[in-house]
């Protein structure tokens, strides 16, 4: 039976060594991705990355609520909403809203790689900037999905808003 050492190097019944081709990081990486991806779309709602971008923006009045007191009427963990009120990826990425999403994402994925006692996500890593990648990606398609529209001068220009 083969099984890792207090080293996390993969040994087998007697203790020695096993000679594997495959690579400890990239496994890791793969589940950390892995991971990651599933936090995402348990928290923005989508079955899919690829229709998180559709998902319906969070509400002006949940907003305010949020302004007032950011902790009882923030983000949730499940199924909750991004700020899709931004013209460029830097606006939707700098809103306070979004930032709290990405960071509950990351602050989750902390908590699970915390709880986890067999090491399967490998080493510390920083989780709030994975997210900040991966919720990029989100933006980029909020922007790109908008429709466009000209403006007087016949010259192409974003809609504010979905």
């Amino acid at each position: 039976m083969s099984r890792y050492n207090a080293s996390c190097t993969y040994v087998d019944a007697d203790g020695t060594p096993v000679e594997d081709g495959v690579s400890r990081v990239a496994k890791a990486y793969a589940q950390k991705g892995k991971l990651a991806r599933r936090i995402m779309r348990e928290t923005l709602g989508g079955r899919k990355n690829y229709q998180l971008f559709i998902c319906p923006s969070v509400s002006d009045a949940r907003l305010k609520e949020f302004e007032q007191n950011p902790q009882a009427h923030g983000p949730k963990i499940r199924n909750t909403f991004i700020d899709k009120r931004g013209l460029t990826t830097q606006h939707l990425s700098d809103w306070p809203w979004n930032q709290q999403v990405t960071y509950i994402m990351a602050r989750n994925a902390e908590e699970i790689v915390k709880n986890c006692k067999d090491m399967r996500f490998g080493d510390k890593m920083d989780w709030l900037a994975l997210f900040s990648e991966r919720i990029y990606r989100v933006y980029l398609d909020i922007i790109k999905g908008r429709p466009i529209t000209l403006d007087a001068g016949g010259t192409k220009e974003n809609s504010q808003q979905i």
